[in-house]
This record gives C-alpha cells, sequence and structure tokens, in this order.
C-alpha cells in the first residue's frame, strides 16, 4: 500500500511522494499528515495568550494560557484530510463538530470549568486525544490557568496555532513527530 507525504507552503498541498521509514531495522510504510490547532476564546474570538518557559517543564518549552471558569473553541484541520469523530481535551469529551464532510476541519467548544487556577511555578500537563476511523493521536499540551479575572492570562505572544506534525503506521499508531507554535 503506497503511503503519501505533503509538503505544505502556506498550507497549500503543492506535492506527494511516497514515504518509507525503518523501524526495528524493518521498512514500514507512513503517512505524514499535518493537524493545526487554534484555540480562541469562544466569547470575544480572541487568540490565547502562551509564554516560551524554555526547560523548565518537562513537557515542552512552552505554556499555553488558559483562563478557568471559560469557553474556548478549538478549531482543527489536517492537511491531507484525516477524518477524525472524537476529540478529549483535560479530560472532557467534546464534540468534534464538521460543518462540511470530507473538508477535514473541525470544531468544538471547551468548558474550563472545574480547573482551578495554576499555582505559581507550575504547570498543568492536559492531555489530547483525537480519534478516528486511521488511529489515535495522543498528545500532551503545557497549560497554565489563572483566574479569569487576572490578567496576567493575556500576557504574551499571542497564538496563532499549533502545527503538529504527525505520521500513522499501518496499525494505525499516530505519532507526533514535530510540533511547532505560531
Amino acid at each position: 500500500m503506497a503511503t503519501e507525504k505533503a509538503y505544505l507552503s502556506s498550507f497549500n498541498l503543492i506535492k506527494t511522494e511516497k514515504v518509507k521509514k525503518k523501524s526495528n531495522g524493518k521498512e514500514r510504510n507512513l503517512f505524514p499528515f499535518f493537524v493545526t490547532l487554534d484555540f480562541r476564546d469562544a466569547e470575544k474570538n480572541d487568540p490565547i495568550a502562551f509564554k516560551q518557559d524554555g526547560n523548565r517543564f518537562g513537557t515542552s518549552p512552552r505554556t499555553i494560557k488558559f483562563c478557568s471558569e471559560s469557553k474556548y473553541r478549538i478549531t482543527l484541520k489536517t492537511t491531507p484530510v484525516v477524518e477524525f469523530h472524537n476529540l478529549h481535551v483535560g479530560g472532557s469529551d467534546l464534540e468534534l463538530r464538521c460543518d462540511r464532510p470530507q473538508s477535514g476541519e473541525y470544531e468544538a467548544l471547551w468548558n474550563t470549568v472545574g480547573f482551578e487556577p495554576t499555582k505559581n511555578a507550575e504547570r498543568t500537563d492536559l492531555d489530547v486525544i483525537l480519534r478516528g476511523p486511521g488511529g489515535t493521536l495522543k498528545w500532551t499540551l503545557q497549560a497554565k490557568f489563572y483566574a479569569k479575572s487576572n490578567s496576567h492570562a493575556e500576557w504574551g505572544q499571542k497564538l496563532d496555532f499549533i502545527q503538529l506534525s504527525c505520521s500513522v503506521d499501518p496499525t494505525g499508531n499516530i505519532t507526533v513527530t514535530e510540533e511547532q507554535v505560531r
């Protein structure tokens, strides 16, 4: 079974090629794709903030900032199109809506009720799980929660998107091979 690798330029598919990777001395086919995630304040449609933490915390050099007791719209896009049915974020199963079938574009609403503000010098690891007929993607997002009244949640760089480079092996294991935050 041939697989394809997508090269993106400004998120437009411009070239495909077969990809094979050696694992444990055996060659296996991989299907690479990208998942682009956008988190926005659901009420104001404003982008959220993130900060560079270096290597102070184990999960990531970046921390994504959220407010407790708030709603966020998560927009997800796959390139090339990959079908997903379920999204799980930080213990919450979210309805994953797709207005245009076969578009690879999804949207969900996430409510942070129940997340207490994160203590100073600590971070919260959020499990993000996407499930579809082709496999399951598991990824951990390093986050910090602030009280809704705390303006620190808005300090820092504004998050345009998080792009995950992923690959799927023939058994449906999805691996995140690279993470970019912009």
